[in-house]
């Protein structure tokens, strides 16, 4: 199957991070966190590479869009069934309907996200 790419930078993104291994959660996650400039400029932000682990903390920054959301609640949804906005709401055990599919795959970046 051949891979669909946003763009050359989202492409180069994700073959810098896989670099033709990884499991593929991380795959999915770096795919998706890849896909625009600001994900690409947020990966870290996004996620802790040497702790293996989501930061739900970024849904809540300033940098973040309504695409970009979408795109980070994909990328922690595949990641590890993540569906809280925040720390609290997952602590307290309550599912946000933005991680619903009619809410993620309503945006521009619905063909890529298929």
């Amino acid at each position: 199957m051949e891979e669909l790419f946003y763009s050359e930078q989202h492409r180069d993104f994700y073959r810098h991070h896989v670099d033709g291994g990884a499991d593929p959660y991380y795959r999915a996650l770096v795919y998706l966190l890849g896909m625009t400039e600001e994900t690409r400029a947020n990966f870290s932000r996004c996620f802790d590479g040497e702790a293996r682990m989501i930061r739900p903390a970024a849904l809540e920054e300033g940098w973040q869009t309504g695409g970009t959301a979408r795109i980070v609640r994909m990328a922690f949804n595949l990641w590890n069934g993540w569906c809280y906005e925040s720390e609290e709401e997952a602590q307290d055990g309550r599912m946000s309907e933005a991680f619903t599919p009619d809410n993620l795959f309503c945006c521009e970046f619905a063909p890529l996200l298929l």
